[in-house]
């Protein structure tokens, strides 16, 4: 939901304004309504909200200068200031903050909402932009990480290490590297390893046991386990058959 506080000392416009739009079927919500500047900066700190609306004349501080101080905590949010002076210096303050629109008093219905409604949709859809480009970024930084986990495999690198390596949390790294690949960190890691086990299996004279090694298994045992629950047959018999042009197939893994 897209948080809106309201503004005004004319407490019926304010009113009018909180009452008479349909804030929920345009996915918004009034967090606060005040009818002071002093109040509205306040709660404008409390809230942070995405979109505000706001008498530019007001006791105490006027919308203008609430706004003018407040840009810092909230420099993406949308500004619908409205006012009963239709003055030049008033409009071309409130352009220079980038204010989303300018309605003047007496505004009609129609108006409010249309103001309204193009600053939600503007919002929406630089919400979807930061998620896109978010998605974007994780899908970078797992790569990256696989990467740097494919040419250090040898190694016992953990979740953590490899977490603290990139600067991110254990926890978050494991959640990125669920969302863009379906696995978890430990199921992926298994996998990477073992996959490049068949390629040395097939593509090298490495004995089973140095490649399980290379592939981060002190182990023998350990290795043999992991490959055949994972491959469905033994790293000599995974090798035969690719040799021979006979990979197993899936259901003969059990």
């Amino acid at each position: 939901m897209i948080s809106v506080v309201v503004i005004d000392d004319n407490k019926p416009t304010a009113d009018r304004i909180v009452n008479t739009v349909p804030w929920g079927t345009m996915g918004c919500e009034v967090v606060a309504v005040r009818y002071d500047g002093l109040q509205g900066k306040q709660a404008i700190a409390q809230y942070l909200p995405e979109l505000i609306i706001t008498d530019i004349r007001m006791p105490n501080l006027s919308g203008l200068e609430t706004i003018e101080l407040m840009r810092t905590l909230i420099p993406n949010s949308k500004v619908i200031f409205i006012s009963a002076y239709d003055e030049f210096e008033y409009a071309y303050r409130a352009i220079k903050l980038n204010a989303h629109d300018y309605l003047i008093k007496p505004f009609s219905q129609t108006d409010l909402l249309k103001a309204i409604r193009k600053a939600v949709l503007e919002l929406n859809g630089e919400k979807a932009d930061s998620q896109q480009a978010a998605a974007g970024e994780n899908q970078t930084v797992v790569q990256r990480i696989l990467e740097y986990f494919d040419h250090h495999i040898g190694e016992t690198l953990t979740m953590e290490e490899l977490a603290k390596l990139f600067g991110l949390s254990a926890s978050h790294l494991g959640r990125m590297i669920q969302q863009e690949t379906g696995k978890r960190f430990m199921e992926l890691t298994t996998q990477m390893r073992m996959d490049k086990a068949g390629a040395l299996l097939c593509n090298s004279d490495y004995r089973v046991s140095e490649i399980g090694e290379m592939v981060g298994y002190k182990s023998y045992l350990a290795f043999y386990k992991v490959f055949c629950k994972t491959k469905g047959i033994s790293p000599t018999e995974y090798a035969k058959r690719m040799q021979a042009g006979d990979a197993p197939r899936e259901e003969e893994k059990p």
